[in-house]
């Protein structure tokens, strides 16, 4: 009797422990990037850079900041370039 309340409990922790492993798995936050693209709006060479994020995963996130780097890994800093408003003003 003893080895087999042993066998139950071994397997209860076993079980336990793939059920968390599972549930940290599958909360984890996960985004995608999608549709990026860049386009040349003016000849001072600005350029818009748009792309979707889609959240896969079941827990909410809020994006607070975006940092874009380039191949060489610098930072792009923003221009202060307003499409917008150099177009509506035409």
């Amino acid at each position: 009797m003893k080895s087999f309340n042993t066998v139950v409990g071994t397997l209860g922790l076993i079980i336990a422990v793939i059920a968390l492993m599972h549930a940290i798995y599958y909360n984890l936050a996960k985004i995608k990037l999608s549709n990026c693209t860049i386009d040349r709006v003016d000849e001072g060479y600005n350029k818009i850079y748009s792309f979707e994020v889609s959240n896969l995963s079941n827990v909410s996130i809020m994006v607070t900041g975006i940092e874009l780097y380039n191949k060489q890994g610098k930072l792009l800093n923003d221009s202060g370039f307003d499409p917008y408003k150099k177009y509506d003003n035409e």
